[in-house]
């Protein structure tokens, strides 16, 4: 349920996040384009730590803003994360669900035909894949999930909410790899929104169902990285099958459960009693 704690939240939090974020992400990426271009002297490497601590620009712009918020902020972006109780199939649901969906959507490309679709897993072998899997759901989930989701669905209610957080998710995305990765294209960025904006609203489902716990939105996104079809870029076909995947589940959790979206006992998708999208 959207608890007090949430409804306390400022309204005004979301433009400033989004403001905040994809601007500094940018700014932190403008001097290694300069370099590239050789505006400024020296290699664009030499500015690449500035370029990565970009990415970490969400968290710690919804932390500082949750801090300015006061303790009501706080307690809201820590709260989903210490809301561990809920069933515990969840949380093999959660984490084995990004794999499963793949390898359905795999399966179908399959019968219907298709040649040359790849492997039907993509595990993390890599170190780095390794220490993305344990840490980027955490750093990524507090500022879009934790922070920025609530304050969009207090206005929104949870279907329009999702949408909009996974959008500027993707286009964050989007955004911070169109500098540093070999294989950005129109296609693969369009592939990362529609992606993105697809889990979004399945980690919705997950967390409205665990009764609003962030940690199980975490352990969901770690299971993206157990079997993660964006490692075979610049192939873009286990993506493409992935998204696909992802919006198809997408759009069965919201058409056949709608009890999870809107209820009218309060339990998912309100504010004091009162329906979310009045």
């Amino acid at each position: 349920m959207l608890d007090r704690t949430h409804s306390e939240l400022a309204p005004r939090g979301p433009a400033a996040f989004l403001l905040l974020v994809f601007g500094t992400t940018w700014l932190f990426q403008l001097p290694a384009l300069l370099a590239e271009r050789d505006v400024i002297s020296g290699p664009a490497e030499r500015f690449m730590p500035l370029v990565l601590l970009g990415f970490f620009g969400p968290l710690l712009i919804a932390l500082l803003l949750s801090a300015l918020e006061g303790a009501a902020g706080l307690r809201a972006l820590a709260c989903g994360l210490l809301s561990w109780r809920t069933n515990p199939g969840y949380y093999a649901l959660a984490l084995f669900s990004s794999c499963a969906i793949f390898l359905a959507a795999r399966a179908l490309f399959a019968v219907i035909g298709g040649d040359e679709l790849g492997p039907w897993f993509y595990p993390p072998r890599k170190p780095q894949q390794i220490a993305a899997l344990v840490l980027i759901p955490f750093t990524e989930q507090i500022p879009w999930r934790g922070f920025l989701y609530p304050r969009l669905e207090r206005k929104h209610g949870p279907q329009l909410a999702s949408l909009l957080t996974g959008f500027a998710w993707g286009l964050f995305h989007v955004q911070k790899h169109a500098f540093i990765d070999p294989h950005a294209s129109l296609v693969v960025a369009l592939l990362t929104i529609a992606f993105m904006t697809s889990g979004t609203v399945v980690f919705t489902w997950f967390y409205q169902r665990s009764g609003r716990s962030l940690l199980l939105v975490v352990v969901a996104h770690m299971g993206a990285y157990l079997n993660n079809p964006s490692t075979a870029l610049p192939n873009a076909l286990p993506l493409a099958m992935h998204t696909l995947g992802y919006c198809l589940f997408a759009f069965a959790l919201v058409r056949f459960d709608r009890s999870t979206w809107c209820s009218a006992e309060g339990r998912f998708g309100t504010r004091d009693n009162k329906p979310l999208t009045q």
